[in-house]
């Protein structure tokens, strides 16, 4: 997996803690949000490689911290995974607007993610993939 530095955010502390703890078995620098606020600060003091955000955080929702990420130019290239309860076509829509990926939550999250980290890593700019 080439992304190093990741942002890990979910309102879901045992979600979060539990994909940070894969990633950093990987060798990956991880920080961990719980809401939009602290993902923007984290990025702005060290900036990461990826983000990994869920569509509902505490304070605001991962699409929006997505809209501010893709219209940032500093992060803007930069792979951003949703994670999503289900498969809403709004979802579909906004990620594709923003050339993010999103992943449904569910078994093997941390795996998936990996995956869709590792393919996105290979195309500037990221391209929308469903996983």
């Amino acid at each position: 997996m080439q992304s190093h530095k990741l942002i890990v955010a979910d309102f879901d502390v045992e979600l979060v803690e539990n994909i940070a703890s894969h990633f950093r078995k990987l060798g990956c620098e991880v920080k961990t949000a719980y809401d939009a606020l602290t993902i923007l600060k984290l990025a702005h003091l060290d900036t990461p490689d990826a983000f990994v955000l869920g569509a509902d955080l505490k304070c605001d929702n991962g699409v929006c911290v997505c809209e501010f990420l893709a219209s940032e130019r500093m992060f803007s290239h930069f792979p951003t995974v949703l994670l999503v309860d289900d498969a809403r076509d709004q979802y579909r829509h906004d990620c594709h607007g923003l050339r993010a990926f999103y992943v449904l939550k569910g078994e093997r999250l941390p795996k998936r993610i990996e995956n869709v980290l590792a393919a996105g890593a290979t195309r500037l700019p990221p391209a929308f993939a469903e996983i």
